[in-house]
């Protein structure tokens, strides 16, 4: 910083322009956005008592050796003094209720802390000023105290350079960059477990720590961009608690200092990826991603980086699981739902006839949750034979698969599954009860396929048009990992099943257990642009 020794001869000007803004600013902040703060006062005392001390002692400083330890010391003071009052002022700053205000006082609080800090280092701050004093002195190319130390102020030294680095860090991390430690697999391969990432603060807008405040963003993301955002399920009045913040900026250290990760288990911030934009409806059949816009078809999108079975390029394209999956995909892609009727009427009328069902409806119950299969063949097998269940209970159950009107291909699918299932459920009881080996009917290996393995997938390959209704709004994201298979991302709000119809157009639809939950991301919530992988160096990269 040699280039500002030559705004030297302003800086007694500067310093008292900077002094009576800092005072008047401070005195604004207290009367009109924080007048029953006790930590604000006690912060801004703080200051102001360091910032007399250290003017007191500048001319003393060279006198003797106590003076120098005074003028060090106050000199330290007033720095840690000015930098958590900043901080208060930020939280202030998040008091006033009127927004465009609020931007003002963010700026001149910046200015605030900027103006000072820049004199203070000119005036007193730098080893000029500093040698000037005789409070440091120069051998050879080291800087020394100049005045005699003892234990106490070695401790001293580490401890304000241990403070000082991590009062430096809140502030880079809080305005221009942050790094952050990749702790789940939900990126791969593009981002590893333990990647460093370097992002830029401004692009989404800064938001100063302790404060409710967001700057305007400077750009919007593109489709398929890496964004780095708050996590939706932490609430906000949670990431603004103190203990929160603190808790983060430790981890932003640690991350820089350390090699494993210390965080791992902190779930904010995420990294996702960018899929769907404003103004646009998705939905996701077999791994592939599907967008369409107001008036238009949809229409697939290409995703080089994602790892699903269906990508040529990804490592889980290979594998007996992933082979399983595919073939069963390409059986459900040749079957008719008319066909499909006509052998579930044939069944049911083959029962009804075999079984002298008639009559109207019994209101007998039959399950519908896929996971007990076998449980259900078994169900409908004794409601038969004990004629408890009528040839209308069949008709509705059944033939229910086929009302209603798949409107795209997701929907498709999920009638031809409802539907192959149901056909599959009825046969099964048909032969039981026609005396065939229940183990033999059971080991129907492409049954146990789609119940064991196909629907297990089910949710991480598929999910219904979103938003159910309409479009995604102006200022709406859909987020998703790269890593399908293993990401809480858009299509999942939270971890819990619950049972989820195959087909929606169907009244008694079987289900299955679901984490379907889908949900967009408001802008607001991007908060850094990544900008490259900085460790470890195997993996080092820019991001697109």
């Amino acid at each position: 910083m040699k280039f500002l020794e030559y705004l030297k001869p302003l800086t007694r000007v500067l310093f008292w322009i900077g002094f009576c803004w800092s005072g008047l600013f401070d005195a604004a902040l207290l009367l009109f956005a924080e007048p029953l703060r006790p930590a604000a006062w006690v912060f801004t005392a703080l200051k102001w008592a360091a910032a007399v001390a250290f003017i007191l002692l500048q001319r003393r400083a060279a006198k003797a050796d106590e003076w120098k330890k005074a003028y060090f010391l106050s000199r330290v003071a007033l720095f840690y003094a000015v930098a958590l009052q900043g901080f208060q002022h930020f939280y202030g700053v998040s008091l006033v209720a009127n927004r465009t205000m609020a931007y003002v006082l963010f700026y001149l609080s910046i200015a605030t802390v900027l103006i000072p800090s820049i004199v203070l280092y000119l005036s007193a701050f730098g080893k000029k000023a500093l040698l000037a004093r005789g409070v440091m002195v120069k051998n050879g190319r080291k800087y020394h105290h100049g005045f005699s130390t003892g234990a106490a102020f070695a401790v001293l030294d580490w401890v304000d350079a241990i403070v000082g680095a991590f009062i430096l860090v809140m502030y880079l991390s809080s305005f221009v960059f942050q790094c952050y430690v990749i702790p789940s697999g939900s990126m791969e391969n593009t981002l590893l477990v333990g990647d460093r990432l370097i992002s830029l603060k401004p692009a989404y807008g800064i938001e100063p720590p302790f404060s409710n405040v967001k700057l305007p963003r400077l750009s919007r993301p593109g489709r398929g961009e890496i964004v780095i955002l708050h996590n939706p399920r932490v609430p906000a009045e949670e990431r603004q608690d103190v203990g929160f913040i603190l808790g983060q900026y430790l981890q932003v250290l640690s991350n820089a200092i350390f090699k494993d990760n210390a965080a791992a288990a902190v779930a904010e911030p995420l990294v996702k990826r960018v899929i769907g934009l404003p103004g646009e409806r998705l939905y996701m059949l077999n791994d592939i991603v599907y967008v369409q816009t107001k008036g238009s078809e949809a229409r697939a999108l290409s995703e080089p980086y994602t790892r699903v079975f269906a990508n040529p390029a990804s490592d889980m394209s290979v594998g007996p699981e992933a082979t399983i999956i595919l073939d069963i995909d390409r059986m459900f892609a040749g079957m008719d739902l008319d066909r499909l009727e006509a052998s579930t009427r044939a069944v049911v009328g083959q029962l009804a006839s075999d079984y002298g069902l008639s009559g109207g409806p019994s209101n007998a119950f039959l399950p519908t949750n896929v996971a007990d299969f076998t449980g259900a063949v078994t169900a409908l097998a004794t409601g038969v034979s004990g004629r408890n269940l009528s040839r209308t209970d069949l008709e509705e159950f059944f033939l229910g698969a086929f009302t209603g009107s798949p409107s795209n291909p997701y929907e498709v699918q999920a009638a031809t599954v409802n539907a192959w299932l149901k056909l599959r459920l009825l046969e099964c009881a048909r032969d039981i009860l026609a005396g065939s080996d229940e183990r033999a009917v059971f080991s129907d290996e492409t049954l146990r396929r789609v119940i064991g393995t196909w629907l297990n997938r089910y949710d991480a390959r598929n999910f219904p048009p979103f938003p159910a209704a309409g479009y995604l709004g102006k200022d709406e994201w859909f987020l998703m990992g790269d890593n399908r298979y293993s990401s809480l991302d858009g299509r999942h709000w939270d971890s819990f099943m619950e049972e989820r119809k195959l087909w929606t157009g169907d009244p008694s639809s079987l289900t299955y257990p679901s984490l379907l939950d889908p949900f967009a991301i408001s802008g607001e919530m991007f908060f850094a642009e990544p900008l490259a992988v900085a460790w470890p160096l195997s993996n080092a990269k820019a991001l697109p």
